[in-house]
């Protein structure tokens, strides 16, 4: 939302936001994008409307992962794709304790592996279902400890805090 939505609009796309919170849709409008509130529910998308659906952060929050998947498969076009990212459950803070923050239930229903998110998409009749991950990590911080967590994210000794996929909807030749 937001910088995502500005450049999308700016590029000439037909761009609208679904988010549950009000203060995020009112944000964005207040950006001059078209923006609407969806309730905790799989959003009301006709099928075969649109070429991209963005899914920032969302899936970890969803109570019924196959439903919302289907109904996103359903309202792409053939050939069209879905951007997600989520969390990684094999992220270092997620396997050296058992206090999560915000980051565990109620917030977080869902966790994904690189594998469990390919076979979730793939299960949900995705075609092709590509992982990326950033090849280079900024430290958060100038510190020595950041500095060498970014280095062992970037030699693939540690795995990065974010998972990131691009999932295509089949052809109308491969339905």
């Amino acid at each position: 939302m937001g910088a995502f939505g500005l450049i999308a609009q700016r590029r000439g796309w037909d761009y609208e936001d679904l988010d549950i919170s009000e203060v995020a849709v009112q944000f964005a409008q207040a950006l001059g994008l078209r923006a609407r509130v969806i309730q905790d529910r799989v959003p009301d998308i006709p099928e075969s409307s649109v070429d991209l659906i963005v899914m920032w952060e969302v899936i970890e929050h969803i109570w019924n992962v196959s439903e919302y998947l289907t109904t996103i498969r359903v309202a792409l076009r053939p050939n069209g794709m879905l951007l997600l990212s989520t969390p990684n459950y094999f992220r270092s803070c997620y396997q050296t304790t058992d206090e999560w923050g915000t980051s565990g239930p109620p917030v977080h229903l869902q966790f994904f592996t690189p594998e469990s998110l390919k076979a979730t998409l793939s299960l949900a009749g995705f075609r092709t279902v590509h992982l990326h991950r950033r090849r280079v990590w900024r430290p958060s911080r100038l510190s020595f400890g950041e500095v060498i967590r970014s280095a062992r994210m970037a030699a693939g000794l540690e795995a990065p805090p974010t998972l990131y996929a691009f999932a295509t909807v089949p052809s109308l030749r491969e339905r």
